[in-house]
């Protein structure tokens, strides 16, 4: 999935009459850090009875007509996205979004219109867009993961491929625990996997449950099976040890095992702690420089897996498979 987006931008590039950006992300995928920078200002819009397609539209649009401005410049980008805005509110092709942001905004349109330059209360929109189309790589999508956090490149890189959500408010919170069905959504959505609705052994799996397709489509390609027969374990923290199983199972179908690299595993003085079924996977992917421990003598395969630790190593996996 993440390789056909990568192909896609590498055609709008090279299309683009853009001389000077490079694009970090598609439009599709602005768009997608625009609904977390920008919430509270979308939310508003909504609020004044703007359907999300027209905002969706409009941003998008304004992205565009941003990126193809012949000259853009960190000096130049504030002026150039104020008339492209303006224009855009005034282009009659946005008379509902025009109508709440005077309504809501009035003040701030007039300064803008006035002065060329976006005012502080469009401050994340801005941010968000100058960043996307200049590729300043400041940007920091979640408030509770700096640019600095060991996964903030793994987060965001799935942010942005729409394979992970934050948690409302622009923030991810990293260190919270993933559970079973939250994981495998994660990795069904990175391989682009879907699944009939038949075929599930689990009774704990409720019928028009949001994570049925998932669990399904995880299931039918063998990537998953339950904690017994019958359960799954819908709403159980996913352990390390179970994750490792995941991701082994998957490399494995995609002929893309990492090779030993490191004798990591055999530092690990709780590896009689790891369940049969599971040895073998952890093994290979610490061996193989894809997964480490919770220090150099502790894997911990019982303790439950962050959202951080979840989204690294699914990054980790989809590089490897492209």
């Amino acid at each position: 999935m993440r390789k056909w987006i990568a192909g896609i931008l590498s055609v709008v590039l090279a299309l683009s009459s853009v001389a000077s950006v490079a694009r970090a992300y598609s439009l599709e995928q602005t768009y997608r850090v625009l609904q977390i920078t920008a919430e509270d200002f979308i939310n508003e819009l909504k609020g004044a009875g703007v359907s999300e397609e027209m905002i969706s539209d409009f941003l998008t649009d304004l992205s565009n007509r941003i990126a193809q401005q012949e000259t853009l410049t960190e000096e130049n980008f504030n002026s150039v996205m104020a008339s492209v805005m303006a224009g855009l509110l005034y282009s009659g092709n946005y008379n509902n979004l025009q109508i709440a942001m005077i309504s809501l905004y009035s003040q701030q349109v007039q300064v803008m219109l006035v002065t060329k330059t976006i005012p502080e209360e469009f401050q994340p929109l801005y941010d968000t867009v100058k960043a996307c189309l200049l590729e300043t790589g400041d940007l920091q999508i979640f408030l509770d993961v700096p640019k600095d956090h060991w996964a903030e490149q793994s987060i965001e890189a799935l942010t942005v491929d729409g394979i992970v959500n934050g948690m409302g408010n622009r923030l991810f919170a990293p260190d919270d625990m993933v559970t079973r069905e939250q994981f495998v959504k994660m990795a069904v959505d990175s391989l682009g996997l879907q699944g009939t609705a038949d075929g599930l052994p689990f009774e704990d799996v409720q019928t028009g449950a949001w994570y049925v397709p998932y669990v399904t489509a995880a299931y039918q390609n063998q990537m998953i099976s339950g904690i017994s027969a019958e359960q799954f374990g819908v709403g159980q923290p996913m352990k390390r040890q179970d994750m490792a199983v995941i991701i082994y199972r998957i490399m494995k179908q995609k002929g893309c095992l990492p090779s030993k690299s490191v004798s990591r595993f055999d530092s690990f003085e709780d590896a009689e702690e790891i369940d049969d079924y599971a040895k073998e996977a952890v093994q290979v992917l610490c061996d193989g420089g894809m997964i480490s421990g919770m220090s150099a003598a502790q894997y911990a395969p019982q303790a439950f897996v962050t959202r951080a630790q979840a989204a690294r190593m699914i990054d980790l996996m989809c590089q490897s498979i492209d």
